[in-house]
């Protein structure tokens, strides 16, 4: 099976041919576009950005948390610039990107989230469950304790390759859970 590249149109603009197949599969275009109009949220005028790509750019960036939002936006381009019939477009920059960020809001995507995100997990599932509720996070943290003998005595103090250290701490997991 050989691949295809789709055609663009010279006249369309790239906001509104930029796709992102691989989340599309988790969060539809359509869903997107249907919170939006519920949300009441459009742009004015649609420029180099669209609120669609917005919110593609949005969750990309958690997926890309060590990058930029202008490297984010270039990754998620990056397939549509080699088929652009224009060699030389230049993408938005951070600051149009933050821009719709803040037209946008966050109002919106939570209602995509609430819309989207259901639990995956059955009574089946290997530790998912826990006392009859639905386990729903676990987090390890480290807190500083105050230095007295006896959080000492209790906690001890953490030893590393450069010695002990300055004061005790609690290493701790808490899990949440929740009645479905």
């Amino acid at each position: 099976m050989g691949y295809t590249l789709r055609q663009v149109e010279a006249e369309s603009k790239f906001c509104q041919s930029l796709t992102v197949e691989a989340l599309e599969r988790a969060v539809p275009l359509d869903t997107i576009k249907s919170v939006l109009q519920q949300q009441g949220v459009q742009a004015q005028r649609e420029r180099k950005l669209n609120m669609v790509v917005t919110v593609w750019v949005i969750i990309a960036i958690n997926l890309y948390a060590h990058l930029s939002i202008g490297h984010v936006m270039r990754k998620l381009a990056r397939g549509l610039r080699f088929i652009w019939p224009d060699p030389n477009y230049r993408l938005p920059k951070a600051s149009a990107l933050t821009y719709r960020r803040y037209q946008l809001g966050a109002r919106p995507l939570a209602a995509l989230f609430r819309r989207l995100c259901r639990p995956m997990a059955t009574p089946q599932t290997p530790g998912a469950f826990r006392f009859g509720l639905r386990l729903m996070a676990i987090d390890g943290t480290v807190e500083d304790l105050p230095d007295t003998p006896e959080n000492v005595a209790v906690f001890g103090r953490h030893q590393s390759d450069r010695g002990q250290a300055a004061f005790p701490q609690l290493q701790s997991v808490y899990a949440r859970f929740a009645h479905f």
